[in-house]
């Protein structure tokens, strides 16, 4: 909830993960990173692109300046900002727009969990998976998704007898013709 628009990229297909919303005292802040890894670089298919560059163009095409009780409201510095124009509060934007969208699809509840859980089975190297969630070491990403790791077990084991298996099948031909 943190993202600006200074930190997407549409030419270049990416975005800088600096900041976070983060609530300290019952107000909504905004802070940097918590670690080094946590900020990042994330790359971004066209696909996507084209869905933020929509959604900006959407946003700079509203008429007039954003009013709330009697008071302007700036708009246009964020790239999810809340109905009044300031900080969205994570927990709003996951309920009322990310679950509905994990629900209907099965997917396990949570952005980031979302992310692991698709991204283990899909082959993405664990280290790169770590990178994305912003995780210093692979280890903690392993123990946090480790729930995927059986399919994944059990999918090495179905290459590793497929590549048998054909090394066998080539064996037996190469003979059958000696």
């Amino acid at each position: 909830m943190g993202l600006q628009w200074d930190d997407v990229d549409c030419q270049t297909g990416s975005l800088q993960v600096r900041r976070q919303v983060a609530s300290v005292g019952g107000r909504l802040t905004v802070q940097e990173a918590k670690t080094g890894q946590g900020s990042r670089v994330l790359g971004l298919d066209a696909e996507l692109v084209d869905l933020l560059a929509r959604h900006r163009a959407a946003q700079e095409g509203r008429p007039g300046p954003l009013t709330v009780a009697g008071r302007q409201v700036p708009r246009g510095r964020r790239v999810f900002p809340a109905l009044t124009g300031g900080l969205m509060p994570p927990l709003n934007f996951v309920q009322r727009h990310f679950r509905p969208l994990e629900s209907r699809a099965g997917l396990p509840q949570g952005l980031r969990h979302t992310f692991a859980t698709l991204a283990a089975p899909g082959g993405v190297p664990m280290h790169v998976t770590a990178r994305q969630l912003g995780h210093s070491t692979t280890r903690m990403t392993a123990e946090v998704y480790s729930h995927v790791l059986p399919e994944m077990q059990r999918e090495v084991v179905r290459r590793v007898r497929a590549v048998v298996e054909r090394n066998d099948t080539q064996k037996h031909n190469t003979q059958d013709h000696s």
